[in-house]
């Protein structure tokens, strides 16, 4: 009885031992399962996780790396410019254009920092604004860039060029053009573009305007048709309203 009592607890022993062994392999094969799955929802790319990536582009203040600033005027709306002589003045019928150039250090640019933005003198109050205008370097388009009506230039890098001006010094030369009128009067013409670029802009606030009124005909009915000629050297800050009054 003893003999048989002992060979039946070794049977249920050696029941218990395998039936622990599955429970393992059963946990092991689960775990594997379980991290192949967690592998594969990880790689993932949700438009979220995508977005932040494209927005992990970066951009810095060009300001700290421009050089000097020029500007030239226009009498005939833009179509050509000279610059200033003399003690000559802008008149407020002229437009002015504002050249900013600038040099950037080598190894600033990259493919995730390709954009540069200035905020132009807030003593400018009003900027034509301007999109993906070219900045060539010794015959080839290196950036483009934009300007809003509220002042801000982006400068963006091309791939290209990033990849040819590798461990060069990218210099160039960007321009807007205002009114004389908006730059700011309480300023007197002075425009801080940098804490150590200010560029002193003579306008001539005096605005002048002549009228003279002619009669040309004298018609057989007793009418009388006249001429008005308006005439302005310097220009107006405001605009003119003319009422002509038969009394």
């Amino acid at each position: 009885m003893a003999a048989r009592h002992e060979g039946h607890h070794a049977l249920r022993v050696t029941g218990v031992s395998g039936f622990t062994h599955a429970r393992k392999l059963l946990s092991l094969l689960l775990a594997a399962v379980l991290l192949v799955v967690f592998a594969n929802v990880s790689q993932v790319t949700t438009p979220a996780a995508s977005a932040a990536s494209e927005s992990s582009t970066s951009t810095k203040d060009l300001s700290q790396w421009i050089t000097s600033v020029t500007f030239d005027v226009s009498s005939d709306g833009g179509s050509t410019w000279t610059t200033l002589q003399g003690n000559d003045q802008v008149n407020l019928n002229q437009k002015i254009r504002f050249k900013v150039h600038f040099d950037i250090p080598a190894g600033t640019l990259s493919s995730s920092q390709h954009t540069l933005t200035y905020q132009i003198p807030s003593s400018i109050t009003t900027v034509t604004a301007l999109s993906k205008q070219p900045i060539s370097y010794e015959g080839q388009e290196m950036a483009t860039y934009s300007v809003t009506a509220a002042g801000v230039v982006t400068l963006d890098f091309s791939q290209d060029y990033i990849d040819r001006a590798s461990g060069l010094t990218p210099t160039g030369t960007f321009s807007f053009d205002v009114d004389p009128g908006d730059v700011n009067k309480g300023q007197g013409g002075k425009l801080d573009f940098t804490p150590s670029e200010t560029v002193d802009v003579p306008v001539n606030l005096q605005s002048d305007l002549t009228i003279t009124k002619t009669a040309r005909k004298v018609g057989s009915d007793g009418t009388i048709d006249y001429t008005l000629t308006v005439k302005s050297v310097n220009g107006t800050a405001d605009d003119v309203k003319l009422t002509d009054i038969m009394v």
